[in-house]
């Protein structure tokens, strides 16, 4: 999901129930103004393997990934497990831009 601001988010914002992680963070042109939007997860600490799978999540449900590993298994590469596997890589690439 995406989420409107119009100031920029910090990238990581603690709150009461743990970690809120904002990413793809980009300035969009709107009508006649300009907004912050962003994709944001939250987590209970931080961590690599829970940041990851968070924003794995936001787009693929655990069923989802069952049957895009079933189909790989079954029928080889699909464009829409190229696509899983690009969005698993940024992913990893959000949680790396937390964790350093």
């Amino acid at each position: 999901m995406r989420y409107e601001s119009s100031e920029t988010p910090k990238r990581v914002l603690q709150t009461e129930k743990g970690f809120e992680i904002n990413y793809d963070i980009e300035e969009v042109a709107k009508e006649e103004r300009t907004v912050i939007e962003f994709s944001k997860v939250c987590v209970d600490r931080i961590d690599y393997g829970l940041i990851v799978s968070a924003v794995i999540h936001s787009k693929y449900t655990i069923d989802d990934e069952i049957a895009l590993r079933n189909n790989f298994v079954i029928e080889g590469e699909s464009p829409e497990w190229l696509e899983y596997m690009e969005w698993r890589e940024h992913a990893k690439n959000v949680a790396r831009e937390v964790i350093k």
